[in-house]
């Protein structure tokens, strides 16, 4: 498996956990369960008066969507905020994603264009008592997005940034 296909299963994962998005397990059930998801995942960075911000889009048709905005290190004084809908936050080319950071908006806006051919993606992994295989395709997204928070507009570079497709078995271990 490419490694960057590696780096984006887990970031979805990453995302899925960190966003709140209910990823639950199956309920125990005498074979696996088996589902289609797609959606739109967009990892990215930017400076803002010196600090570190990291934004993640993520759209998933099966469990929701969800919009993380983090200032700074929230440990050391920054901010953050994130929030799950089930609104879509891309349509079309256009990326419209809002959440209350510190009780003020902060925006995601911009463009996201596919990319290049689509790209066969597998894994397997362990996870809460199950085995998970994800089978399906990804196409990467060109993006030219900004961050809008407190009248100051920053520039995000996104990697990962893609669309995906894929067919998620999930079967429990043990």
């Amino acid at each position: 498996m490419h490694s960057t296909t590696r780096l984006a299963l887990a970031t979805v994962s990453l995302i899925g956990t960190v966003a709140g998005v209910a990823f639950t397990p199956a309920s125990a059930t005498a074979g696996p369960e088996s589902v289609r998801e797609r959606g739109v995942v967009l990892v990215c960075t930017g400076t803002l008066k010196e600090r570190q911000v990291v934004v993640e889009v993520y759209e998933n048709d099966t469990y929701g969507n969800s919009v993380s905005v983090v200032i700074g290190d929230p440990d050391a004084g920054g901010v953050h905020g994130s929030r799950s809908t089930t609104t879509s936050l891309w349509a079309g080319r256009r990326v419209e994603a809002t959440v209350r950071v510190q009780g003020r908006r902060a925006a995601v806006t911009g463009v996201a264009r596919k990319t290049g051919p689509r790209i066969a993606v597998h894994d397997e992994f362990d996870d809460a008592g199950q085995h998970i295989v994800a089978d399906g395709f990804h196409r990467r997204l060109r993006t030219d997005l900004t961050l809008t928070y407190r009248k100051s507009r920053v520039p995000l570079t996104c990697a990962p940034a893609f669309r995906y497709d894929v067919q998620v078995t999930k079967e429990d271990v043990g």
